[in-house]
């Protein structure tokens, strides 16, 4: 699973139908699929930063350190632009500020 290919394709779907049929039968339940697909979207960014961050126990040096934090803090930026309104939105945003901080302390 790739948060951003899989979804992306799979999100057009739903999109397309409500941008050309709004008021389509089918309406409600591209909505409803579309908010399950950006869900599971959000949650494969919030994963995959999580990733990134959990792999700084096992780097080797400060510059390998500071690469998987930038890449964490890179990830929880991406889940922020494009679901800001997900429920890992607060997690995602806590979770950049402490990478700030450990990146400040690193200087």
């Amino acid at each position: 699973r790739n948060a951003a290919g899989l979804p992306e394709n799979a999100l057009g779907t739903p999109r397309g139908l409500l941008e050309w049929y709004p008021k389509s039968d089918m309406a409600a339940q591209a909505r409803r699929q579309l908010q399950e697909l950006e869900m599971e979207s959000a949650a494969l960014l919030y994963d995959q930063a999580q990733v990134y961050l959990n792999a700084t126990r096992n780097a080797d040096g400060k510059e390998e350190v500071k690469k998987c934090l930038a890449g964490a803090r890179l990830g929880f930026q991406r889940l922020l632009y494009e679901f800001p309104d997900s429920r890992w939105t607060e997690t995602a945003r806590a979770r950049i500020r402490q990478i700030d901080e450990r990146m400040a302390k690193m200087q």
